[in-house]
């Protein structure tokens, strides 16, 4: 009998955690094409994407689904894995350093899911997108030499 739990590891791959990164963000390039105030949802939305996306490149790196779980929604914990995991070696700079630290602040807590009192300081989003379009081809790239280099050894 096959095994029903989401969590499963023959249940996640790399590839179906990369495509929901790419859905997320499309979900938010829909939102931020039309004039509205969804501000709290189209930043869950771009955030989420980032979080599954690195989380996808680690998942290819042979991390389990244990221990994605474990990492939570710390976007900066997760870019430290990606950094210091001597097959994937992420290099983030300064500025793509700071995005993560700024989107991280109410993103881990869960503030954007749930109502929180009070003014939030959030990345901006042409910026964000940008970082993020990048970031998402780049992953896919790593996941490809990631699995490329397994075919190999």
């Amino acid at each position: 009998m096959k095994d029903n739990n989401p969590f499963s590891e023959d249940r996640v791959s790399s590839l179906g955690m990369l495509r929901y990164a790419e859905d997320f963000f499309q979900a938010y390039t829909l939102l931020s094409d039309k004039k509205n105030n969804t501000i709290q949802v189209r930043y869950y939305l771009i955030c989420h994407s980032l979080e599954l996306s690195m989380k996808a490149v680690l998942r290819e790196a042979g991390y389990s689904v244990e221990q994605l779980l474990k990492l939570g929604h710390d976007l900066e914990k997760i870019s430290r894995e990606l950094e210091q995991n001597k097959d994937i070696n992420a290099k983030w700079d300064e500025q793509q350093k700071a995005i993560i630290h700024v989107a991280n602040i109410h993103y881990k807590s869960k503030e954007m899911e749930y109502f929180a009192q009070g003014t939030k300081s959030l990345v901006d989003f042409s910026i964000f997108s940008t970082f993020l379009t990048i970031w998402l081809r780049v992953s896919h790239i790593t996941i490809m030499e990631l699995k490329k280099a397994k075919k190999q050894s």
